[in-house]
């Protein structure tokens, strides 16, 4: 259950998450499981801004501090660690997610801006935009190309950040 609404959110497909969540049998389940969490993708999935009211936010920073925090590999649930790091934005300082769920570094960014936030006024929960373009910059088109042969990888990444003047100086701009 946790890895397929996990994919649908990260394809896009929130509406469809919220509908399988919804249907009977998998409500049922999650009513045993984690019965607030329905509640959770719902109300994410139809706030503009993709947050949740605060008084929902602060039962899933609860429930995240005392169950699934410390997440083990071999007892735990990867996705749905990440779903409830990512909804609620926990431990935002702590942006590491299992490799079962961070396989690509598509994914390691798509994570990195979904957890991006430019309005939040909590200073330790700060991550933005340019938070993520820094991490970018630092880890260098090494880690975008790792073989060398695809330059335009690094490029990309970099105009997703918005890192527009380093891509005019890039190796992959020189002609």
């Amino acid at each position: 259950m946790w890895a397929l609404i996990y994919f649908l959110l990260r394809t896009g497909h929130i509406v469809d998450a919220v509908q399988y969540i919804q249907t009977p049998s998998v409500l049922a389940s999650f009513q045993t499981l984690e019965p607030s969490f329905p509640a959770y993708l719902k109300a994410y999935a139809t706030s503009p801004n993709r947050t949740l009211p605060k008084h929902l936010l602060d039962r899933l920073h609860v429930e995240f501090n005392q169950r699934i925090r410390y997440y083990k590999e071999d007892e735990d649930d990867p996705f749905k660690f990440a779903l409830y790091k990512l909804l609620g934005r926990c431990d935002v300082q702590k942006r590491a997610m299992p490799a079962k769920v961070v396989a690509t570094s598509e994914d390691y960014l798509w994570v990195q801006l979904v957890l991006a936030r430019e309005d939040e006024a909590v200073v330790g929960e700060r991550w933005r935009l340019s938070d993520v373009a820094k991490a970018v910059v630092k880890s260098g088109r090494g880690a975008w190309d790792r073989s060398g042969q695809r330059p335009e990888g690094y490029f990309l990444v970099l105009i997703l950040v918005g890192e527009y003047e380093r891509v005019s100086i890039s190796p992959f701009c020189r002609g």
